[in-house]
């Protein structure tokens, strides 16, 4: 199951025919992912904030995004489709929870 999901996130990130090269990638789709789940709608100028990515790239993979039925879009915001929904808990489900690690002291 793990395999098919990692298999959409390639093909939301893949070029469709003879496109440009995209400026974007598999880990800018998850990363993307983050931000709709944890606040709900989201904004392009967030995300290209939160990925440090040009609007135009933001608004290529919002495209792709909704051709994978991965989000809905109103005229200002995004939000995450049900199946994205499913995708994301179980991605999440096998990827390690990201840990501080403490600043090295000398003392």
């Amino acid at each position: 199951m793990m395999h098919q999901y990692v298999k959409t996130l390639e093909n939301i990130s893949g070029r469709y025919a003879p496109s440009r090269v995209l400026s974007f990638d598999m880990v800018h789709v998850f990363k993307a992912l983050q931000p709709m789940k944890n606040r709900g709608l989201v904004s392009r100028d967030l995300l290209c904030q939160e990925l440090d990515l040009r609007e135009g790239t933001i608004k290529t993979m919002l495209k792709y995004l909704k051709m994978h039925d991965i989000t809905k879009s109103t005229i200002a915001r995004t939000k995450l489709t049900c199946k994205a929904t499913t995708i994301f808990s179980e991605l999440l489900s096998h990827i390690p929870i990201e840990t501080n690690i403490p600043k090295y002291s000398t003392r």
